[in-house]
């Protein structure tokens, strides 16, 4: 053979801990953007006894996690009815998970 060649040898092949590692660093990763969700959500919901806010949460579902309230009020508040306009919390914090989410998925990516 002409040229010039040169060989690399693997010394620690640490590709197995990586893969072995990534899902678990993937689920931090999405349950670190789920709480941040949560905790815009709280720092923009309207406050008069902190109930609300209080009971905003994040739980996991198959394909990611869901934000919201179990209170009866916790609709009307993000939506409004015909006596008062609503006051987004939930929806804008829905938003920035799933540009997290994005953004994550193209670091992944990259």
């Amino acid at each position: 053979m002409t040229g010039l060649e040169f060989t690399v040898e693997v010394q620690h092949n640490r590709i197995p801990d990586i893969l072995r590692k990534l899902p678990r660093e993937i689920d931090r990763q999405v349950e670190h953007v789920a709480h941040m969700g949560v905790e815009l959500a709280q720092s923009i919901v309207r406050v008069d006894t902190g109930a609300l806010r209080a009971s905003i949460t994040s739980r996991r579902i198959t394909d990611g996690y869901t934000i919201g309230s179990d209170l009866d009020y916790a609709a009307p508040q993000e939506y409004g009815t015909r006596h008062m306009t609503g006051r987004p919390y939930l929806r804008p914090a829905a938003e920035y998970m799933a540009q997290q989410f994005d953004r994550l998925e193209l670091d992944l990516l990259s």
